[in-house]
């Protein structure tokens, strides 16, 4: 089965020049010079008399399959209709925001639930689409069962917008965090990008071990790093 779509997707430039970049991720300049630092974004491919330029192809690789070193936290308020966790396990945001993931793919995803009960519910992500209104442009999977819930969730939400959706496995585990001295979530307004090194997600000295498979044991409470403590330059 192949993925929905009313029209062919639209083709990226060639080459594409730092303001172009930040666009086309849909960052700020200081946001796009802070993950080129931390190798979150690849470096330019070329440079001309203009200054650095990034290939179309380069970018699609870097995020079209879950990226084995990279989790997020990400702020889940279903009544505000900033994002989406679907019934049927799919994470969908904004595709060029930078208070979003959308223009990147982690491979675990925490979903902290807005209000008081400070809850991060932990998965792996299975496969990732990005799409253009019903228009699909990037499709991580062939797996014709997983297309489908992910084109279902889409068409479920009507989507008009530029948008990133990752399927999600089952909740691996749940734990209590705290966004800094913060003991709600109210300090989680933004995504947090965090490393991850196997089954550890987090930062160097500050690491939340998540289960293999899923269990009911709640986890150690975990305090979020910062962008500098998971990511050094």
């Amino acid at each position: 089965m192949s993925p929905r779509a009313t029209a062919s997707p639209p083709s990226l430039p060639r080459y594409l020049l730092r303001s172009e970049l930040q666009q086309f991720l849909g960052l700020s300049r200081g946001s796009v010079d802070a993950y080129l630092k931390r190798g979150l974004i690849p470096g330019p491919d070329a440079t001309c008399s203009v200054g650095p330029l990034w290939s179309g192809a380069t970018l699609n690789r870097a995020r079209e399959q879950p990226i084995a070193s990279l989790a997020a936290v990400v702020p889940v308020d279903r009544d505000n209709g900033f994002d989406d966790a679907d019934e049927a396990g799919v994470y969908m945001c904004p595709d060029r925001s930078a208070h979003f993931i959308g223009w990147t793919t982690p491979s675990i995803i925490g979903l902290v639930t807005a209000g008081s009960d400070r809850v991060a519910q932990w998965h792996e992500v299975r496969a990732c689409a990005r799409f253009d209104g019903p228009v699909v442009r990037q499709m991580s999977t062939d797996d014709a069962a997983q297309q489908k819930r992910i084109t279902d969730a889409t068409a479920r939400r009507r989507n008009t917008n530029a948008l990133t959706v990752y399927l999600l496995s089952d909740p691996l585990a749940y734990g209590q965090i705290r966004v800094g001295a913060s003991a709600t979530t109210g300090g989680l307004q933004r995504a947090r990008l965090l490393a991850r090194r196997g089954q550890k997600v987090g930062a160097p000295g500050n690491w939340l071990t998540l289960p293999t498979k899923p269990t009911t044991t709640p986890l150690p409470e975990f305090v979020l790093p910062v962008l500098d403590d998971a990511f050094p330059k």
